[in-house]
């Protein structure tokens, strides 16, 4: 499904330092993410440099440790909605911990509007 694609892209310009969305992401774009284990990351991250900050911040807490899943669970759930699961293994202050998270993303008019980062 096309919408899935549109997510695939998303985690690809995340990781490259590209400015251009190539109108991939909504003007009014948000990342919304609250973790009660991590509430110091808690909030909403607007546009692509606000994902950006957003991993920067997750990956800095997690001393580097934290990876996006190989083989993530891909659920397409009608016109709008796409939802992933992912299992992370990484270290919280030299512990290693698991975590599951569910992002659900919102596609509207060809463009991804939202992101919800459920853990």
């Amino acid at each position: 499904p096309p919408n899935i694609a549109l997510i695939g892209r998303l985690f690809e310009l995340v990781a490259k330092e590209e400015a251009d969305t190539e109108g991939l992401l909504a003007e009014d774009f948000v990342w919304h993410y609250f973790n009660r284990h991590l509430p110091e990351l808690a909030g909403d991250y607007a546009g692509l440099e606000g994902v950006r900050t957003f991993f920067a911040k997750l990956g800095a807490r997690m001393q580097g440790t934290f990876r996006l899943d190989d083989q993530p669970r891909v659920l397409y759930l009608g016109e709008e909605l796409v939802a992933i699961h992912a299992h992370h293994v990484m270290k919280k202050d030299g512990e290693p911990i698991e975590v599951d998270a569910v992002v659900v993303f919102r596609v509207v008019q060809g463009q991804v509007s939202e992101a919800w980062d459920i853990l």
